[in-house]
């Protein structure tokens, strides 16, 4: 597993790496080429933010590190042990996490959130393929 010491350890890593995502895509260009691409979407309401398990199931990242660790960059530059993989987030966020259902209010507003998120910074939307999580006992009243 690449990085395993860079997986978040606890929900807070979680937290602020969302924050940094979220500043990042208002910031950074690339992340919005990559808009489309994440297909695992987690939802914080401390801080009413989503982000993409692949960015945000890591602890300390940036934008310039996950760039320099991911994509055609990467896969030119680096051995397979150097490049991010989003495969080892999501056992990880699955222990704080879990996947909402589609048709119930939670996968709606998650839905919502990144279509918003989408359009708003990137004029792009999620992938089809996408899932959507919350915390482990969310739920909407």
């Amino acid at each position: 597993m690449p990085y395993p010491e860079m997986v978040a350890r606890c929900y807070e890593d979680v937290l602020e790496c969302t924050k940094v995502f979220n500043v990042g895509l208002k910031t950074d260009p690339r992340l919005c080429g990559r808009f489309a691409q994440f297909r695992a979407w987690y939802y914080l309401p401390e801080i009413n933010a989503v982000g993409p398990s692949k960015f945000v199931g890591y602890r300390d990242i940036g934008v310039d590190f996950y760039f320099t660790h991911t994509g055609a960059v990467a896969r030119a530059t680096l051995p397979s042990n150097k490049r991010l993989d989003g495969r080892e987030t999501e056992p990880r966020l699955q222990e704080w996490f879990e996947i909402v259902e589609p048709g119930t209010a939670e996968h709606r507003f998650v839905l919502d959130m990144v279509k918003e998120l989408g359009s708003e910074q990137c004029g792009k939307k999620p992938s089809q393929l996408a899932r959507y999580c919350v915390p482990i006992g969310f739920r909407l009243n």
